[in-house]
């Protein structure tokens, strides 16, 4: 039982209906990650060139060891300098 409150609902469910009986909704697919790789379903080992970590520096231990020594110095966004001025703090 679908609720219809509009004609333009009642379109867009349609629609919907039509695009999943043709087989065109998209869904997501799971996937193992090993650093860049990623790992299908049927075993086959896949290279990732559409993340933001296809080098898969993301996990590296250096990578993560120079972030935590970043976040310990301190972060987040502040104001424009023009407006709350500027830090005098030493940074190491």
């Amino acid at each position: 039982m679908r609720v219809v409150a509009t004609d333009w609902d009642a379109f867009l469910a349609d629609e919907l209906e039509s695009r999943s009986e043709a087989g065109l909704l998209r869904s997501l697919r799971p996937f193992r990650r090993e650093r860049g790789w990623v790992v299908a379903d049927d075993g086959r080992r896949l290279l990732n060139l559409s993340s933001n970590d296809y080098l898969g520096l993301a996990c590296h231990p250096a990578v993560a060891e120079a972030a935590a020594r970043a976040a310990r110095r301190g972060s987040g966004a502040t104001a424009s300098r023009l407006i709350a001025s500027h830090s005098a703090t030493v940074r190491r």
